[in-house]
């Protein structure tokens, strides 16, 4: 939810631009009397354009004098119940019932100002008004380009772990976690004749040169293997670990929840495993009869699977990685999906 301070904050960048863009456009003095249509032609138009540019959200805003920037007011649908029943009015027309985020109403000296709030065109699928494609040409309401359709409909989703997670900054961040990071890329790469100038690479130009930053932006991948614990709320899913442990009449006795940074509560969760320095014995195919003593868990296969569980995880589906143990040293690793130890 947008507060009514962070609306006000994000309207006067919107003045203070030099021009409208496609992704928004200014309407001045607008009366009951403007067509409902038009603005489903608007809709259509600027979510198709917010889509091309990669952006969060187009608006079409009332209230705005298009040539002067300054503010007029508007009276269109001062009733909020009739103004909110413009969602539906929109997505009855348009593609898969696409419509409004939300309407917003803001009061500046006065006068009222309509902030219609659009989501852009979902990847790989322009959006239309009564069955036409519409963009915009700069400024100027026109038929969406083929040449525009095509870029749309090529597209492709973006695997979830390289999104941008546009609020999150560097501050998000674990600074354990980034040096612990920091150490094992070091572990890996002795031979590397960049080895001597890892340690004086900052944060940001390490995070990129691992791919875990995307142009020192904040990736789903980052939030999760990096991120701080409070910082999970940036996140589109559920970013937890959790161990259980059953005893030896089936019944679950224990049990402790790890979220983000993943990367350093791997170690924890292996350290949790109730039996992870029980030994068994065996007698070895020579003629010994020195018995040898191993351990029950190998650590490498431990984090082995963990790791893949972290990295195959289906976040889409929003669930937990579960680790659970038994009283008889059984360990069942399971993600979201097809993937399962």
């Amino acid at each position: 939810m947008i507060t009514q301070q962070e609306l006000t904050k994000k309207l006067n960048e919107f003045i203070n631009l030099p021009s409208e863009t496609e992704w928004l456009e200014f309407k001045g003095t607008v009366t009951n009397n403007f067509s409902t249509d038009k603005i489903g032609k608007y809709f259509s138009a600027l979510s198709n354009e917010a889509n091309l540019l990669n952006k969060d959200f187009a608006w079409l805003i009332f209230g705005i004098d298009d040539k002067t920037h300054n503010i007029v007011g508007t009276n269109y649908r001062t009733d909020k119940q009739r103004l909110n029943s413009l969602k539906e009015q929109i997505g009855k027309e348009t593609t898969n019932r696409h419509s409004f985020v939300d309407i917003h109403e803001l009061i500046i000296d006065n006068k009222r100002i309509i902030m219609f709030q659009i989501p852009p065109a979902p990847l790989g699928i322009p959006i239309a008004f009564k069955g036409y494609l519409h963009g915009r040409e700069h400024e100027s309401l026109a038929a969406l380009s083929m040449e525009k359709q095509d870029r749309i409909r090529s597209q492709q989703e973006i695997e979830w772990s390289a999104r941008i997670v546009e609020n999150a900054t560097i501050e998000d961040l674990d600074k354990r976690a980034i040096e612990y990071a920091r150490k094992k890329y070091k572990e890996g790469n002795e031979r590397k004749y960049f080895y001597n100038d890892i340690d004086s690479w900052s944060d940001k130009t390490f995070l990129n040169k691992i791919k875990i930053t995307l142009e020192g932006k904040i990736t789903n991948t980052a939030l999760l293997l990096l991120g701080k614990p409070e910082a999970k709320r940036l996140l589109s899913t559920s970013a937890r670990i959790t161990y259980i442990y059953i005893n030896s009449t089936g019944i679950r006795d224990d049990s402790e929840h790890f979220d983000p940074p993943f990367l350093l509560e791997s170690n924890n969760i292996l350290e949790r495993l109730r039996h992870k320095n029980s030994k068994f014995k065996i007698l070895p195919t020579n003629e010994t009869l020195t018995p040898i003593e191993n351990y029950r868990y190998d650590n490498w296969v431990i984090r082995e699977a963990l790791n893949n569980c972290i990295a195959h995880q289906d976040y889409s589906k929003k669930e937990r990685i579960i680790v659970t143990e038994k009283s008889n040293y059984e360990l069942k690793f399971k993600n979201a999906g097809t993937f399962y130890y």
